[in-house]
């Protein structure tokens, strides 16, 4: 039986150095249900990846999602303005969702960083991965009362 401290919110389970692909998924389907049409861009620019792309490519991760451009004197981009309202609205939900559903050790990385959430998605990912492959991040390993046992 899992300890409860192993959940996040929603019982999804807390991202852990084993668990990162399967965590990832939750976190995709979450901002795929977003109510901003632009939230699933955050997915794709995590994905994006810089070694396929020209040299001058602007990473889509650099966006600033959260935004909001001026309205127009005659209101013209007022529809753009309401969207990125949304966008800076999901953005923050997103963000907030992803690091209640994060392991001590991996909250604990993300602690004054100032990131956005394609940035966030990919200091989790180069946390737990080195060339595609896990690693070891943190083996703290703690004596269990003599019982033989440790843990990280």
């Amino acid at each position: 039986m899992p300890n409860a401290g192993e959940y996040g919110e929603s019982r999804i389970p807390k991202l852990h150095k084993g668990n990162f692909p399967r965590w990832l998924e939750y976190m995709k389907d979450y901002i795929n249900t977003l109510e901003s049409d632009d939230a699933p861009e955050m997915i794709s620019a995590y994905e994006w990846d810089l070694e396929d792309q020209p040299a001058d490519a602007e990473d889509p991760a650099d966006r600033d999602w959260t935004e909001i451009p001026e309205l127009d004197e005659d209101g013209d981009n007022a529809d753009e303005v309401k969207q990125a309202k949304k966008l800076r609205k999901d953005h923050h939900r997103a963000y907030s969702h992803i690091r209640r559903n994060l392991g001590e050790a991996a909250f604990d990385s993300t602690v004054e960083k100032n990131l956005n959430v394609p940035q966030l998605l990919r200091h989790l990912r180069s946390f737990f991965y080195n060339d595609g492959t896990y690693h070891d991040i943190r083996m703290t390993v703690r004596c269990c009362a003599g019982s033989g046992r440790s843990s990280s």
